[in-house]
């Protein structure tokens, strides 16, 4: 995925005085030197770009200044921050103090320093972040070129889903980014958003196998490139005209997204649309539709985000819909009871603990937005499933529950609740048609007037497992308790029980599902025969196994997948040059397969484990 870039770069320098200057040649440059005083006291414009409207983005160098004291560093822009951020290199960046007076105060080293609202994300940063992902050889992420800019420069789709289990049932996430421009913030939290997308865990290999995920990681390529803003842009701004793209400034890339979205036959669950807020508005929020449905959803997503570590965000309700803004066109053409059409905002400044936003938390703040994302996805019906519900036969309780509606958000007809710290369980058990791995899941509406403190016992052909969760939170959706091995014929029981709650304890519904099975991948050639690329020693082995690639057989890209004699995945390496080396405690049989960069099967071999 390399790239030439000719024509896009601004090269300028403005000059007011015979030694300050303010340069902005380099990817993303932005600023004009509108006047400069004695102790190192610059003031900067920003400046509009081909379309833009709003002077609000900056990023520039500032040279020649006297390295004895610091920089006093004034803005003039339609929103000016607290804070600006500093570099001496354009690569590491430290958040500036407080500005005093409307001036920023700058340590210089060298006599020169960059200064820019946020730490920047150019499209070069994507691009390289792109060919990192797709150099990881993962089989299950695949990334394409939907559209080109007006000045050349492609805008990128990434696709992420389990390979061996059919697309058909999946539902669809869609999350874009950089619709407008000058919102770095977005992209370093999208960034986090398909780094988590791409590793190997349970919560990531669930959501692939339930879900395809979608990112467009930069809509508006150019902008970022030259610097611009990109907001209220024209000829039309890129999330402003969704119901008829046909502007040439979308470049195609709206329309494209538009019709691959209406292409799939599948029920699409969660769009988000990431943007962030202007400099010096501190809100954190998820901008929802000011239905009692998105509401619903928001506050689960919001939830959902809490419980993986992320910061939650604020709800925005959005009264009318407009159908030119791209939240409001999904929900509308695509929406469904499941889908969450969601724009969620993100601040220049201040998170919502308080702390200052730094690339590195908003990083984070994408991997906990992919992991409710996971879990939102977890919470829907899924295929094959077995569902019990409160008041199906087989459920057997003692003590004093109580029938309810008053809270909403509960399965199917109601639910009950019993009184906190009573004796109170309830016991819902399901017999498994076949036997195999199955996901676990039960349900009830959350409130703070729950205890947060609810006793769960799963039990299944003598093996019990206990857990403790909160259901203040998290309600409204199956919430996923375990998974577990399970025996045709043979019962699996939850039990809730009410013991030490510190608040009321509900019991709805439970559910359990099969999580397919990946099959070890098949090949033409028969393994037991010597037509191997892999050499493998010693083979038998008490635990480490060194695996060489055969040196006329080396090629770049090449990567190993292990299984184990079931077919489950075991590990995934990049062998140094030809060579790595392999450790694991279990013994058994293992086959270890060579694809090469095209991801195509290249040769297999056993290895026995003693």
């Amino acid at each position: 995925m390399k790239y030439i870039i000719f024509t896009l770069f601004v090269f300028s320098s403005f000059i007011l005085s015979s030694q300050v200057m303010v340069l902005t040649n380099f990817e993303g440059g932005n600023g004009l030197l509108k006047e400069s005083g004695p102790e190192n006291y610059v003031k900067v414009e920003s400046e509009l770009k081909p379309g833009d409207t709003r002077n609000v983005h900056f990023h520039c160098q500032v040279i020649n200044l006297d390295n004895n004291i610091p920089l006093q560093f004034e803005l003039e822009a339609e929103f000016v921050g607290n804070t600006v951020f500093y570099s001496y290199d354009n690569v590491s960046w430290t958040r500036s103090d407080s500005k005093v007076n409307d001036i920023f105060t700058i340590p210089i080293q060298n006599g020169a320093v960059y200064v820019s609202h946020f730490q920047p994300y150019v499209y070069s940063r994507v691009e390289q972040f792109l060919d990192d992902l797709e150099n990881q050889n993962h089989d299950f992420i695949s990334i394409e070129e939907v559209a080109t800019s007006q000045g050349g420069l492609p805008v990128r789709l990434v696709k992420m889903t389990d390979p061996c289990i059919e697309d058909t049932n999946k539902k669809i996430i869609w999350v874009l980014c950089r619709q407008h421009a000058g919102e770095h913030p977005a992209s370093y939290v999208t960034e986090g958003m398909m780094e988590a997308f791409a590793q190997e865990n349970f919560q990531m290999n669930r959501l692939r196998q339930e879900a395809v995920v979608y990112v467009v990681p930069m809509m508006d390529v150019d902008m970022p490139f030259v610097g611009g803003t990109g907001k209220d842009q024209n000829p039309v701004d890129f999330n402003r005209d969704w119901t008829s793209p046909t502007h040439d400034s979308h470049w195609d890339v709206v329309a494209v997204v538009k019709q691959m979205m209406e292409d799939t036959p599948n029920e699409m669950v969660l769009f988000l649309d990431m943007h962030t807020f202007a400099p010096g508005e501190p809100a954190n929020v998820h901008i929802a539709l000011d239905l009692d449905d998105q509401l619903l959803l928001t506050q689960n997503f919001i939830e959902r985000t809490n419980f993986n570590g992320g910061q939650a965000y604020d709800i925005l309700p959005w009264t009318d819909i407009n159908l030119d803004v791209s939240q409001d066109y999904v929900y509308e053409f695509h929406g469904n009871p499941n889908l969450l059409s969601l724009t969620p905002e993100t601040a220049f400044e201040l998170a919502p603990d308080g702390t200052m936003w730094t690339a590195q938390k908003l990083l984070d703040q994408g991997v906990a937005f992919a992991k409710a994302s996971s879990d939102y996805v977890n919470g829907l019906d899924k295929p094959l499933e077995q569902i019990l519900d409160n008041n199906d036969p087989d459920v057997e309780f003692s003590g004093s529950w109580m029938t309810s509606t008053n809270f909403p958000g509960y399965y199917s007809d109601d639910y009950l609740y019993a009184n906190a710290d009573s004796d109170a369980s309830f016991t819902f058990s399901i017999t498994p048609p076949s036997s195999g791995l199955y996901g676990i899941s039960t349900y009830y509406s959350s409130d703070e007037n729950r205890a947060d403190n609810v006793q769960y016992e799963l039990s299944s052909n003598g093996i019990v497992r206990n857990y403790i969760l909160d259901q203040t939170i998290l309600g409204s959706r199956w919430r996923h308790i375990d998974t577990m091995t399970l025996q045709a014929e043979t019962e699996v029981t939850l039990t809730i029980n009410a013991n030490n709650s510190n608040g009321f304890v509900i019991a709805d519904a439970f559910r359990i599902y099969p999580i397919p099975d990946c099959p070890i991948p098949t090949s033409s050639f028969d393994i037991n025969s010597n037509n191997t690329n892999i050499i493998c020693y010693p083979n038998p082995s008490a635990g480490e196994i060194n695996l060489e690639i055969s040196e006329d057989k080396i090629e770049e890209g090449q990567f190993f997948k292990i299984y184990n004699k079931e077919g489950k995945l075991i590990q995934h390496a990049t062998p140094f040059k030809n060579k790595m080396k392999w450790n694991i405690h279990n013994k058994g049989l293992f086959f270890i397969y060579l694809f090469n960069k095209k991801k195509e099967l290249v040769s297999v071999e056993k290895v026995i484990i003693k």
